[in-house]
Protein backbone atom coordinates (compact mmCIF):
# COMPACT_ATOMS: atom_id res chain seq x y z
CA UNK A 1 0.00 0.00 0.00
CA UNK A 2 1.44 3.38 -0.95
CA UNK A 3 1.84 6.30 1.44
CA UNK A 4 -0.95 8.21 -0.29
CA UNK A 5 -3.45 5.42 0.28
CA UNK A 6 -2.58 5.18 3.96
CA UNK A 7 -3.31 8.87 4.59
CA UNK A 8 -6.69 8.96 2.86
CA UNK A 9 -9.48 9.73 5.30
CA UNK A 10 -12.66 7.79 4.77
CA UNK A 11 -15.97 9.59 5.07
CA UNK A 12 -18.27 7.19 6.87
CA UNK A 13 -21.24 9.56 6.80
CA UNK A 14 -21.09 10.53 10.48
CA UNK A 15 -21.66 14.27 10.86
CA UNK A 16 -18.95 16.13 12.69
CA UNK A 17 -18.80 19.51 14.39
CA UNK A 18 -17.27 22.16 12.18
CA UNK A 19 -15.77 25.05 14.17
CA UNK A 20 -16.71 27.64 11.55
CA UNK A 21 -20.36 26.63 11.90
CA UNK A 22 -20.17 27.34 15.62
CA UNK A 23 -18.85 30.83 14.94
CA UNK A 24 -21.50 31.43 12.28
CA UNK A 25 -24.20 30.27 14.68
CA UNK A 26 -22.83 32.59 17.36
CA UNK A 27 -23.53 35.49 14.99
CA UNK A 28 -27.24 34.89 15.54
CA UNK A 29 -26.98 35.93 19.20
CA UNK A 30 -26.13 39.61 18.63
CA UNK A 31 -28.52 39.71 15.66
CA UNK A 32 -31.37 38.48 17.87
CA UNK A 33 -30.38 40.81 20.70
CA UNK A 34 -30.59 43.76 18.34
CA UNK A 35 -34.33 43.19 18.13
CA UNK A 36 -34.82 43.75 21.84
CA UNK A 37 -32.26 46.32 23.00
CA UNK A 38 -32.40 50.12 22.78
CA UNK A 39 -31.26 51.81 19.59
CA UNK A 40 -27.96 52.91 21.14
CA UNK A 41 -26.74 49.29 21.04
CA UNK A 42 -27.70 48.57 17.43
CA UNK A 43 -24.43 49.64 15.78
CA UNK A 44 -22.15 47.58 18.09
CA UNK A 45 -24.40 44.54 17.73
CA UNK A 46 -24.47 44.83 13.94
CA UNK A 47 -20.68 45.21 13.85
CA UNK A 48 -20.33 42.15 16.06
CA UNK A 49 -22.67 40.14 13.84
CA UNK A 50 -20.78 41.09 10.68
CA UNK A 51 -17.42 40.38 12.32
CA UNK A 52 -18.54 36.91 13.42
CA UNK A 53 -19.90 36.08 9.97
CA UNK A 54 -16.70 37.30 8.29
CA UNK A 55 -14.61 35.27 10.73
CA UNK A 56 -16.63 32.15 10.03
CA UNK A 57 -16.21 32.62 6.28
CA UNK A 58 -12.44 32.94 6.68
CA UNK A 59 -12.39 29.81 8.85
CA UNK A 60 -14.46 27.93 6.27
CA UNK A 61 -12.19 29.00 3.43
CA UNK A 62 -9.04 27.97 5.31
CA UNK A 63 -10.56 24.59 6.17
CA UNK A 64 -11.62 24.03 2.59
CA UNK A 65 -8.20 24.91 1.20
CA UNK A 66 -6.52 22.56 3.71
CA UNK A 67 -8.81 19.72 2.68
CA UNK A 68 -8.20 20.33 -0.99
CA UNK A 69 -4.44 20.37 -0.40
CA UNK A 70 -4.63 17.01 1.41
CA UNK A 71 -6.26 15.25 -1.52
CA UNK A 72 -3.91 13.44 -3.87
Amino acid sequence: MSDNQQHVQHDDGIPTFEPWLGVASAALVPAALSLFVPATYLIPLIVTTVALIATSLVMWRRQDSRRRGARP
